[in-house]
């Protein structure tokens, strides 16, 4: 991966746009929107895997950006706006606020992509004397990761919560890809580890909660056992 990386800024600038419609789709209010930049962060996933599968000549790699289109571009969005449509166009007001929000990700974002840049070869050993621009790609990975916990963690809307899983599993894929990208098996792995069924039952679940309840803010949902 780092002798693609090393001669070609055309995959670092595909990684880079990666992050940003991470972000965009981590933080946007809007539910559509926030989907619509879901789908344009995993069709740059698909863009890097057949970028590097044409700068290494691994074929197997374009298999996995198909793919990634045919799952995270077209079948995972297309669920997450079927099942928008029967819920309030905004998402649940978040237990942290947007403003700080924005400046608690900027940080976190800032601060673990610093201490990848500077300790990736104790978090994977044998990484850590890869040349830049390799360090950054391994960085990007995990920072996307990292953000998809964080919707986890202080989102409340049910969508939200989907597609904080989704970020998560689009960074794992690029740790993968990152890993060994011209090993067949990291392509096996990476199409067979899609959360389609998962983001469908939690979507599933969702729309008939928000019959049940007129919510989709899942700490309400202790009433559940009332």
């Amino acid at each position: 991966m780092e002798d693609v990386l090393a001669h070609n800024s055309q995959l670092v600038s595909l990684m880079a746009a990666h992050l940003i419609a991470s972000l965009a789709a981590a933080e946007v209010g809007h539910l559509k929107c926030a989907i619509m930049w879901l789908m344009i962060q995993s069709a740059l996933l698909a863009a890097i895997f057949a970028t590097v599968g044409y700068a290494t000549g691994t074929p197997h790699l374009y298999l996995w950006a198909a793919v990634c289109v045919l799952t995270k571009v077209a079948l995972i969005p297309l669920l997450l706006w079927h099942y928008s449509n029967e819920l309030p166009p905004r998402e649940t007001r978040p237990i942290v606020g947007l403003q700080w929000s924005i400046i608690v990700v900027a940080i976190a974002l800032v601060g673990f992509y610093r201490f990848l840049h500077g300790y990736l070869g104790f978090v994977a050993p044998g990484a850590g004397a890869a040349a830049e621009p390799a360090l950054t790609g391994w960085a990007i990975a995990f920072t996307v990761i990292a953000l998809g916990l964080y919707v986890l963690a202080v989102r409340r809307d049910a969508i939200k919560l989907v597609i904080g899983i989704i970020l998560m599993e689009n960074g794992v894929h690029l740790t993968l890809l990152s890993l060994a990208p011209t090993v067949p098996e990291t392509t096996i792995v990476g199409v067979t580890t899609n959360v389609i069924v998962l983001a469908w039952l939690l979507l599933y679940l969702t729309a008939g909660i928000y019959r049940l309840m007129g919510t989709t803010d899942v700490t309400t949902l202790s009433r559940l056992r009332r």
